[in-house]
């Protein structure tokens, strides 16, 4: 997997020339003429429920991004649901596992279709509820626990940031990214809405990371500049904070920006702790924070404070770190095949295996990899 294609698929490769407000007070931004329905609706979803009653550890998208499926089971025993077809999805869904529900857009201008997520549904087929928004989400961001969208519309070159889901849906702020020079290269958004990241490239290697937050005294946001960086290509909010998580590609470095980088930024892990190329990263809700290089089967653990990071093998080659049913449970690899999930909840972490379908072989029981090293 190499960087270029990394950003191609997330983000098209354009090149683009306070404390948190009570969200009932917050009204839904009017709807645009040329919107095909007034304004946000409430959502009815059905809770996540299995009539097999088999424990729910998440759900991942099919290799072909038609559909998704669930992990269910117990470590060391867990296997593949049916395959769920998302009707009437235009683009390719975020999935939220902790939320219950995924997230796609529709086929009319400013459409989003959210899916109640159920593991067995009887005709496999799920139906959407919608609602409408000023963006034309090209790209869908979730925030770390599922309750806020981040919309990137790449023709109007804007973010929009979407609170309440799964069932309240309703528009906080818009940010227009058009006076920001360089290639946009990462997204992320905290879990109560009130900050977003975005990072950009520049062709001479280097970067900057912006801020972005609702103007108190209207529904758009501002841009501030928070930190300098090299090709930013993953970028996360530690849960239900606004400290954000940044991998630097190029200098093989793990950023902590306090605050969205309001208030400064440390280095949480480089390349004398083992960080080559880091493609994703992420913090569990007891402050650990995992790191995946390209192309590795170490990864990369550092503390809370000032604990030293540590190295442990997960037995896989990682691809990524998307947060399951469980928020402290991340899936590594992505695509077909035998999927690897780490538990993070643990003094030790541990991974165990879901196989990529009935007939397939899964490895033997729950695995925990070797011992961190330090």
């Amino acid at each position: 997997m190499r960087f270029g294609w990394i950003i191609g698929v997330l983000l098209g490769a354009v090149p683009l020339n306070a404390q948190t407000a009570g969200t009932a007070a917050l009204k839904p931004q009017p709807p645009l003429e040329r919107k095909a329905a007034a304004g946000p609706m409430r959502v009815a979803l059905v809770a996540t429920a299995d009539p097999l009653g088999s424990p729910l550890i998440g759900f991942a998208a099919q290799a072909d991004g038609a559909g998704l499926y669930a992990l269910q089971g117990f470590p060391g025993a867990a296997f593949p649901g049916p395959r769920l077809t998302l009707a009437r999805a235009a683009g390719l869904p975020a999935i939220s596992s902790a939320g219950s529900y995924a997230v796609a857009r529709g086929a009319q201008p400013g459409e989003l279709l959210v899916y109640g997520l159920r593991p067995n549904p009887g005709s496999g087929m799920l139906l959407p509820s919608a609602f409408f928004v000023n963006a034309q989400a090209d790209r869908i961001v979730l925030s770390p626990l599922g309750g806020v969208a981040l919309l990137y519309d790449r023709e109007r070159r804007e973010i929009e940031v979407v609170a309440g889901l799964p069932r309240q849906p309703h528009s906080l702020y818009t940010v227009s990214l058009a006076g920001l020079g360089g290639l946009l290269t990462a997204l992320a958004v905290s879990d109560d809405g009130a900050v977003a990241l975005a990072a950009f490239s520049n062709e001479n290697g280097s970067g900057e990371i912006y801020r972005l937050q609702r103007d108190a005294a209207s529904h758009t946001g501002t841009a501030s500049r928070a930190a300098a960086a090299g090709r930013v290509v993953h970028m996360s909010f530690v849960p239900q904070t606004r400290d954000a998580l940044v991998a630097d590609y190029d200098r093989g470095q793990v950023l902590m920006l306090n605050d969205g980088g309001r208030q400064g930024t440390r280095t949480i892990a480089g390349r004398s702790d083992g960080v080559r190329a880091p493609v994703a990263v992420e913090a569990s809700t007891n402050g650990s924070v995992f790191i995946v290089n390209e192309g590795s089967g170490t990864l990369v653990v550092a503390g809370s404070g000032t604990a030293t990071p540590g190295l442990f093998s997960c037995g896989c080659v990682a691809t990524g770190l998307e947060r399951l049913k469980d928020p402290d449970s991340f899936r590594l690899t992505t695509g077909g095949g035998v999927q690897a999930v780490l538990q993070a909840d643990q003094n030790q972490p541990g991974v165990f295996y879901v196989p990529a379908g009935e007939e397939a072989a899964q490895p033997s029981g729950a695995q925990t990899p070797s011992r961190i090293r330090k």
